[in-house]
């Protein structure tokens, strides 16, 4: 996971509206979220990374243990594993569950968003894709 680790800002949206609709975020919420840059921190501290997003529209930052134990950040819970070198993070809200996946493609990190939105066996994808900075 070292790899995944430093300083990453938003290169690319890939249907990311699309999910922002399915979180059941407004109009104006989707539109500040798509046109704001996002800076996303990966750190590292013994065996505990953190994330830290900032942006105009979101700003968090959680702890990442990668032992497939949910935890709840701020009424959603987050279960982190690593997987075939990526990080899988299954997560649910109160309305809504998807999948995150974060992989390095090319020198960049994607976060891929995989979602059910009709309640249909038929899974939705969006990404967002970082440049190292």
């Amino acid at each position: 996971m070292d790899r995944f680790t430093g300083k990453w800002s938003l290169k690319e949206n890939n249907n990311f509206n699309n999910f922002l609709l399915f979180t059941q975020l407004s109009w104006i919420e989707r539109m500040v979220a798509l046109t704001s840059p996002i800076t996303l921190f990966l750190t590292k501290n013994n065996s505990t990374y953190t994330k830290k997003i900032e942006s105009l529209f979101y700003n968090a930052e959680e702890k990442i243990i990668l032992d497939n134990r949910p935890r709840l950040y701020n009424n959603i819970t987050k279960t982190y594993s690593e997987t075939h070198g990526c990080i899988s993070v299954e997560i649910c809200g109160e309305v809504v569950r998807w999948n995150e996946k974060i992989s390095l493609k090319n020198n960049d990190l994607v976060i891929e968003y995989t979602w059910n939105d009709d309640g249909t066996a038929e899974k939705t994808n969006a990404s967002q894709i970082f440049t190292k900075s």
